[in-house]
């Protein structure tokens, strides 16, 4: 699904228009990463949870030219579905 086609659902099942849902979208969006940012995690009751990780440093490889490169720790955003979500898919 694009952004244009969830904007357009949002303005279906709420009766928005189409600056209000996206509007409605972008907000979500900024509050999620500053949460994400400020605190670590964000939990949606019934849908899942954003949490930051960390990655191990390791060793990869130059596509291009094969040679190896170190890469340093970075941290990451990881999604873990709630298992109610998880049942509706799968």
């Amino acid at each position: 699904m694009t952004k244009k086609e969830l904007v357009q659902r949002i303005c279906r099942d709420c009766r928005l228009t189409r600056a209000q849902a996206s509007s409605a979208l972008q907000s979500l969006a900024r509050n999620l990463t500053a949460g994400i940012h400020r605190r670590g995690r964000v939990q949606f009751n019934g849908f899942g949870t954003f949490s930051v990780t960390r990655n191990a440093r390791r060793t990869g490889r130059n596509p291009q030219t094969g040679h190896r490169i170190r890469l340093r720790r970075r941290r990451t955003v990881q999604f873990t579905p709630a298992r109610s979500f998880q049942r509706r898919i799968g």
